[in-house]
């Protein structure tokens, strides 16, 4: 009997205990979970704010590089010897080649002061001519004439190479007014090849862990070299 009871209160004061370690293990292992959430909670908002930080000096890249592109059109219309090439009077045939080539190599050398592949093309409507940083156009005559002119950034494909490439391609037409290429006296394009920003996709990629890419609803994206479509 007596050994019964010393063995039920041994069982309380056991029964006692683990409550006792319950109740003050209770409020640390509260305070451990909160502790945890709150700490993944803040690598997560840290991790997506430097991402998006990240992503706007990327963008950033980009809109600056597309904004010198613009001007690219705007440059070659108010250079002297362009300007002269359009005003002359009837030249011999000597110095009509001269000035052509002058004029190519001003195309070339406008072009590659860029960091971005670009293509620099001026159209003559009233020769047919083609003067050209693409020596697959330079000299040419063959032209759409009774396209409209791309005022602004037009996504398209580039079929100069004798294959299409993908592009973005925009046109200063001068007079401003003229509506297709026919109609102007000359028409000054840039054409920048997508490669470019898949280039710089697969830089932002790089030691990533994820997948950046551009996505307009009308186009398919374009991604990184490595992307994986799915």
């Amino acid at each position: 009997m007596g050994s019964s009871r010393f063995f039920s209160y041994r069982i309380n004061i056991f029964g006692k205990i683990v409550l006792m370690v319950v109740l003050l293990l209770a409020p640390v292992l509260i305070l451990y979970s909160f502790s945890n959430r709150i700490t993944n909670q803040v690598v997560h908002e840290q991790l997506q704010s430097s991402n998006l930080n990240q992503l706007s000096v990327f963008m950033h890249q980009v809109d600056s590089a597309i904004d010198n592109l613009s001007m690219f059109p705007v440059i070659l219309g108010q250079d002297p010897h362009i300007r002269d090439y359009l005003d002359r009077s009837h030249a011999g045939l000597t110095d009509l080649l001269k000035e052509q080539g002058r004029i190519t190599e001003k195309l070339g050398l406008q072009s590659v002061s860029s960091g971005w592949s670009n293509d620099l093309t001026i159209v003559f409507p009233g020769e047919r001519k083609l003067l050209s940083s693409n020596i697959y156009l330079n000299g040419g005559t063959d032209w759409p004439w009774d396209e409209r002119v791309r005022s602004g950034w037009t996504y398209g494909k580039d079929r100069s190479r004798g294959y299409p490439t993908d592009a973005f391609i925009r046109e200063v037409a001068e007079p401003a007014g003229a509506r297709t290429a026919g109609e102007a006296a000359a028409l000054y394009q840039i054409s920048v090849p997508v490669q470019n920003l898949n280039e710089l996709l697969d830089v932002f990629k790089k030691n990533k862990d994820s997948d950046p890419f551009l996505f307009h609803p009308d186009y398919a994206p374009l991604t990184s070299s490595t992307a994986s479509d799915e």
